[in-house]
């Protein structure tokens, strides 16, 4: 298992936006379903994070598709993805 953490509220906008144009078109259709701005930062920032951690663990071949239920997993494995987000600092 290896931990990784960011903070949202470092994130400013511009960084937020040059991430945003980077995604796929399904990608940002996903975080544009999301209501509240807050989450849709939060939804982008743990996947920055993700493509951070699997860049260090010499992991560039695969992308992070979607399961039927919505849950991360690598592509060509049966890796699945958790992510945790923990809110106020704790």
């Amino acid at each position: 298992m290896k931990w990784i953490m960011g903070s949202f509220e470092d994130f400013s906008a511009a960084e937020y936006k040059t991430a945003y144009e980077t995604l796929s078109p399904s990608r940002r259709a996903q975080i544009d379903r999301l209501k509240r701005e807050e989450d849709r930062r939060r939804s982008l920032l743990a996947e920055l994070l993700l493509k951070k951690l699997l860049r260090e663990e010499g992991i560039t071949d695969q992308s992070v598709e979607s399961a039927e239920n919505g849950r991360p997993y690598l592509s060509n494995t049966t890796r699945f993805i958790s992510l945790a987000l923990i809110f106020n600092g704790y």
